[in-house]
C-alpha cells in the first residue's frame, strides 16, 4: 500500500508482554477476506518478551511508550491521532479473530452508515473454565443488538440497569473516525468503552453489537486480576450511573450494594472457593473450576473494596500530551 494512499481501516492494538498470542492475532488479521484496505498500528508498552519481535514479522507500524504513561483511555486517544483510516478498529493484543470474515462483519454496519460504532461477539477459549465459557455466552449471545438513545431511555425507564444497557467492548470494536472530533475516551480506571458508548447515546449516535464478527477472548482466572477488575469496574459503574442520572434526567435505583451484603458474599464465596480449590487438587472437580472459584473470591473482595472507597468524580478526557512527548517509532 502506498504511503500516499490512506487505508479504509486502521486496526489499533495496545500491547505489553503479549508474545503468547500477538502472532496468532496478527496472522488472523492478515488472513481476513475483506473488501477494505487496512493498516495495523501497534502501541507497545516496553514489552520485555518477544512481542515486538513477533509483531515486526508483519507489516505493522510499531510505537513504544513507557508503561508509566499507559492507561487504556490515553492509549486509545493517542491511537486515534496515529490512524489514517476512516474506520478505527481497537483490538486487544490477546484477542484472536475466529475466522476470515471477522473484520468485514464488524466494519460493515459502520461503513454503511447504519451506526457510528460497533463491537464484536467474544467467546472464551476452549481451554477456559466451563463457568467462564457460560458467562461469556450469556454476555455475548448469537444475536445482533442495536443500541440507540431511544431504546436506551426506554429500557432504563422500564427498570433495566443503565450499566447493562450501555454494553460495549473495545476488545474488538469499530468506530467512525470522525466521531472523535466531538467525543474521546474518559480517563476511567475501567469501562472506558462503556463511557464512550454512553457519550455516543448522549449525542444521539447509535451503535451495534455484531454477533457475526467473532473472536476469542478470555483470561486465566487469577485472584489478583479478578479483585482489581471488580474494584475498578464497580467504581466506574457507579460513576457512569450517576452520569446517566445527570445527563439524561433519569431516576432509577443505583446498582451499588451495601457493605453487609458484600461482606456476606465475600464470606460465602471464600468458603465455597476454598473448598472448590481443595476438591480440584484432590481430583474431585477440574483444576480449571477450582481456579475459577478461588479467583471469584477476588471479585467479591474487589466489590467490597470499591464500596469502601471514595467515589469517582470529575473524570476528564484522557490526555495524550505526555505520550506524544515520549513515544518512539520502532518501524
Amino acid at each position: 500500500m502506498s504511503e500516499l494512499t490512506s487505508p479504509d481501516i486502521t486496526i489499533f492494538i495496545r500491547a505489553r508482554n503479549e508474545a503468547s498470542l500477538i502472532g496468532e492475532c496478527l496472522s488472523a488479521i492478515y488472513s481476513q477476506e475483506t473488501k477494505y484496505t487496512h493498516e495495523v498500528v501497534l502501541l507497545d508498552c516496553e514489552s520485555s518478551d518477544r512481542t515486538v519481535e513477533i509483531a515486526s514479522g508483519h507489516p505493522v507500524r510499531i510505537y513504544s511508550i513507557p508503561p508509566r504513561l499507559f492507561t487504556y483511555s490515553s492509549a486509545l486517544n493517542f491511537g486515534v491521532k496515529l490512524a489514517r483510516g476512516k474506520f478505527f478498529v481497537p483490538l486487544s493484543a490477546h484477542v484472536v479473530p475466529c475466522d476470515n470474515r471477522w473484520l468485514d462483519k464488524l466494519v460493515e454496519p459502520v461503513a454503511s452508515a447504519e451506526v457510528a460504532a460497533s463491537f464484536s461477539r467474544q467467546i472464551a477459549w476452549p481451554s477456559a473454565p466451563p463457568q467462564e465459557q457460560e458467562s461469556m455466552a450469556r454476555g455475548y449471545p448469537e444475536v445482533d443488538k442495536f443500541f440507540s438513545r431511544e431504546t436506551f431511555l426506554g429500557r432504563v425507564g422500564a427498570g433495566s440497569s443503565p450499566y447493562s444497557e450501555i454494553a460495549y467492548s473495545n476488545a474488538s470494536s469499530c468506530i467512525l473516525l470522525e466521531v472523535f472530533e466531538n467525543i474521546s475516551f474518559l480517563e476511567l480506571p475501567f469501562s472506558e468503552d462503556r463511557a464512550f458508548a454512553l457519550e455516543l447515546l448522549k449525542n444521539d449516535l447509535s451503535y451495534k453489537y455484531c454477533s457475526g464478527s467473532v473472536c476469542y477472548h478470555s483470561h486465566p482466572p487469577t485472584f489478583r486480576e479478578y479483585r482489581w477488575v471488580a474494584k475498578a469496574a464497580t467504581l466506574s459503574r457507579d460513576y457512569l450511573e450517576k452520569r446517566v442520572e445527570r445527563d439524561f434526567s433519569l431516576s432509577f435505583p443505583l446498582s451499588a450494594q451495601g457493605l453487609p451484603v458484600l461482606l456476606f458474599k465475600v464470606l460465602l464465596l471464600s468458603g465455597w472457593g476454598g473448598l472448590s480449590y481443595v476438591l480440584s487438587r484432590g481430583g474431585l472437580i477440574s483444576k480449571e473450576s477450582g481456579d475459577f472459584y478461588l479467583a471469584s473470591i477476588g471479585t467479591s473482595l474487589g466489590k467490597l473494596e470499591a464500596a469502601m472507597s471514595e467515589p469517582l468524580v470529575h473524570i476528564e478526557r484522557a490526555s495524550t500530551e505526555a505520550i506524544e512527548r515520549e513515544v518512539k517509532e520502532l518501524s
